[in-house]
Order: structure tokens, then sequence, then C-alpha cells
């Protein structure tokens, strides 16, 4: 059982007013909370339970969870207003938040009877796990307007966190904006182009270290009685600093043929330094792995999007919107030898983070017991394309997605090859021999620790959505629920 309520406030007061200027006192302020209940009962009539079947004899779980997150945030906004339609705005201010979870584990085996409550058996089990973090930062940002022609921002924000080696400590991310309306200017004489904007963006943030990053968190032990504690398998950093995300943006808009036809172009190169990685440790240290800040990565790619409103009549509208859109990774830097993370291990399959390789490549052992790159998950592009049909009141709309490239470490087969009742299992397409059918072949690949055969290709072209709806007629509408009803639309999808 859940029970969560969220609230939320916010307060704009309008300081002063003149004719070229005003300022105004921005407040804003949230809660989430909600509390989770869980209750498991395993009667000890199961089979499962039963002594005889190496059970536990009963069995009662009951587990609780407190959460509460919290935002806050005041600023002052400044507007001023020149004779020559230069318009600027200032603001500054700052923000908090604060995260807040207990959860409590009470477990209880060997049930009296029939019993429920926890304290109605032989053995009782209890664990808590407790989080909390603090964030708080400051902006100051000034924006300009010349006459919607030329508009900029420039502006600078600072961070804290009690995720940080350093808790007071500030992080501070610059940021810089610019664009151009060359339709506004009097130069512009395209009358088929009626907008065309170039614009152009630089800014950095930070992303916090996870909570525990900081702490080697000890874990309790119990042995003939006597309490104690056991190192973990994780060493935590108390250097540790945030990540810094840098990103560079630029591109254009432009609206053809009296908006009609819409195009826009996006080139970006994201950059994160500081990377935080859990990267193996030296095993004579009795830790096997570490949070460290150990290397950079880059995303760079495109999104181009067309969007048109092909017909316009009185009963009839076809409007339609294709996105495509493509990224490439690479870790520039690695501090720490190269390590695997996620999937299930080189016979059949893993991620491996590696200073000049792509951050979503595949990796596994061939044939030959030769680790090798089998793939990449990052696709080659997408695109989706997405149109709205209105005839008369009924609107149909529909959603694709082409998602070519990228590859999935797939175990599915190989569990029913077990079984023998795979789709392809008598198939002959896997074998580079061309002898053995494809169900044994993946089990003697498993076997041997080949991965080969269970990377594949991820692509699709998938209809995400469809929907149908109509529109009540106004008079329709104003008969049954009068003026009320300003509009009603039903549907399914």
């Amino acid at each position: 059982s859940v029970n969560r309520f969220i609230i939320g406030s916010g307060l704009d007061l309008k300081l002063y007013e003149t004719e070229k200027s005003n300022l105004k006192l921005v407040l804003n302020g949230g809660v989430d909370y909600y509390e989770l209940v869980t209750t498991a009962i395993f009667p000890e009539e199961l089979q499962f339970q039963k002594i005889s079947n190496s059970g536990l004899n009963g069995l009662v779980a009951i587990g609780t969870t407190e959460n509460k997150d919290s935002n806050y945030s005041a600023f002052l906004v400044h507007s001023y207003n020149t004779s020559n339609n230069l318009n600027f705005t200032t603001q500054g201010g700052f923000t908090k938040q604060t995260f807040s979870r207990n959860t409590i584990r009470n477990i209880t085996t060997d049930l009296i009877a029939s019993q429920t409550n926890l304290d109605q058996g032989a053995n009782v089990s209890v664990s808590q796990f407790r989080q909390e973090q603090e964030d708080q930062g400051f902006f100051v940002q000034e924006e300009l307007n010349y006459q919607d022609k030329i508009i900029g921002t420039i502006g600078v924000r600072g961070d804290k966190s009690s995720n940080n080696g350093d808790a007071n400590e500030f992080f501070y991310y610059p940021k810089v904006s610019g664009a151009i309306n060359l339709h506004k200017f009097d130069f512009w004489k395209i009358s088929a182009i009626n907008q065309f904007k170039v614009r152009a963006a630089y800014g950095e943030a930070g992303n916090f270290a996870p909570n525990g990053a900081l702490f080697t968190a000890y874990t309790n032990s119990l042995i003939d009685g006597n309490v104690g504690i056991v190192v973990p398998s994780i060493l935590g950093d108390p250097n540790i600093t945030p990540e810094r995300q840098k990103e560079l943006e630029v591109g254009f808009d432009a609206r053809f043929f009296e908006s009609r036809i819409g195009l826009e172009f996006s080139y970006y190169n994201k950059t994160v330094d500081d990377l935080i990685l859990q990267a193996n440790n030296e095993p004579s240290s009795g830790f096997t792995s570490r949070f460290a800040n150990a290397g950079n990565l880059e995303n760079k790619g495109y999104e181009v999007s067309l969007n048109a409103s092909i017909i316009e009549k009185d009963n009839f509208d076809w409007s339609t919107n294709v996105i495509y859109f493509t990224n490439t990774s690479e870790i520039t830097k690695l501090e720490v030898a190269p390590f695997n993370l996620g999937g299930f291990g080189d016979g059949l399959g893993t991620f491996r983070i590696e200073e000049g390789k792509s951050a979503t490549q595949i990796v596994g052992k061939d044939a030959n017991g030769n680790l090798t790159v089998l793939g990449d998950s990052e696709p080659d592009f997408q695109l989706t394309w997405s149109n709205d049909i209105r005839y008369k009141d009924f609107v149909l709309s529909f959603l694709w997605h082409w998602k070519q490239g990228g590859d999935n470490i797939n175990l599915t087969n190989l569990l029913t090859d077990f079984g023998g009742t795979s789709p392809d299992y008598d198939d002959i397409d896997l074998d580079p021999a061309g002898e053995t059918p494809n169900g044994p072949y993946r089990i003697g690949a498993f076997s041997g620790g080949n991965a080969t055969p269970f990377v594949e290709d991820a692509s699709y072209l998938r209809l995400r959505e469809v929907g149908l709806y109509y529109n009540l007629p106004s008079k329709i509408r104003e008969q049954v629920f009068g003026k009320y009803v300003s509009n009603l639309k039903i549907g399914f999808s």
C-alpha cells in the first residue's frame, strides 16, 4: 500500500513598476512525500516452505519506506526597456533540494503454527537503509533582446552537494547563447522563407556523485552471537567531485510558405569530464571496485526536424512531422584499466569501457577464446514520423519509429534452446560451417564461452502509437452541457 501526497506553491510579488522597468520576487516550493508498506506471507503449508523440502517453515516479511523530497527557490527578476526597443532581463536567486529516504525490512521465519506476526517465529532479521542528500545552488543570468532581431543570454550558476567530497565547495557552471532572426532585418527579401533564425549555445552543468560514492559503507555481521562489521567490496572516494558536462549546440530554424513548412537543424557536441566510474580495484586491497573521477566522455550528433501542414481545408487537415537524429559516443580519457560493465560476462556478451572506444560497445569471446568487439548498442540513426489527420470532427493520429542499427545481447533463444522449443531451433544459419542447427550451435557456444551468436542486430520499424478521437460539435455540446463545457473530445489510443 502506498500513501502519497505532492504539494507545491508559488508566489510572484511585484516590488515596483515604472514605465520602463519593473522588479518582482518569485518564490517557489514543493514537497513530494510517500509512505510504502509491503507485506508478504508464505505459510508453512506451502510446498517450498516445508522443512522436508529445505524450506523455512513459513515466512513473513514486512517492509516500510518513508520518502520525502523537497525543493525551494527564490529569485529576483528585473526588466528594463529602452526607447529603441532594447530590452534587458536580469535574474538572480538560489535553490535548495533535500532528499530523505528510510527503508526498514523485517523478516521472520520458522513460524509458530499459522501465525503471521513478526514476533511469532524462531528467526527474526531486520535491515535498514537510510539516505540523506542536500543540494544547494545559486544563479545569475542576463538576457537581452533587440527588437526581436538579436537575442542573447549569459549566466552562471554555482552548486554544492552533500554527495561531494567537500560538501561546502561550490562548483561553477557558465552558459551563453545567442540567436539572430535574419527575416526581421530590412535586407531580407526572400518571400518564400518567412522565418530564418540562426542560433548557438554553450553551457556547462554538474552531475553530482551518486549517493554512497563518497563513503565506504560497512555491513553488519552476527557470528555465534557476536556482532561485528564486514568490509564491503566497493571502496568509496572521500575526494569525489561532480561530473562536469559541457555542451555546444549550433543550428537554425526556418519556416517556408507562410509557415506551412518548418525545418529545424541542430548539431551538438557534449563532453563529460571527471566521469564517475565504479572501476576495478587491486584485489590485494580487499576491495573489488572503487568509485573514482577517472575518465572523460564525448557524445556528438545532430537532429533534423521537418514539419508541414500538407492540407488545410474546412473539413480536412493533414499535418506531419519527421525527426531524424543520430548520436555517437567515445571514451576520450580513462585513468584506470579498461573494465567490463553490465551484460552477462564475456562468454555471453558485456559492455566494455575502454579509452578511444565507444561507450556502448559490446564485447565477448569469439570461437577461439579471444576477446573481441561484437557490436554496439548505439543505433546508426533513428527516425520518427508522426501524423495528425482530421476529417470534420474526427482526428486520426499515428507515430512510426524507425531505429536502424544498434545491437542487443539476446539470451531469449538460448533459454528456449534448452527445451528444444526455439522458433529457429532446426534452422542452419549461425554455424559458419553450415552443419550445426541454430539451437545446438547456441548451446555449444554457451558451453564453450563463445558470445558471438548472442549479439544480434536490434533494428526495427515500429508503430509506436495510433489514436482515433472525436470532437463533440458545439451544437450537441451546448444541448447536453449548456455553456459550462467549452470542449469535449473522446476516443482511444
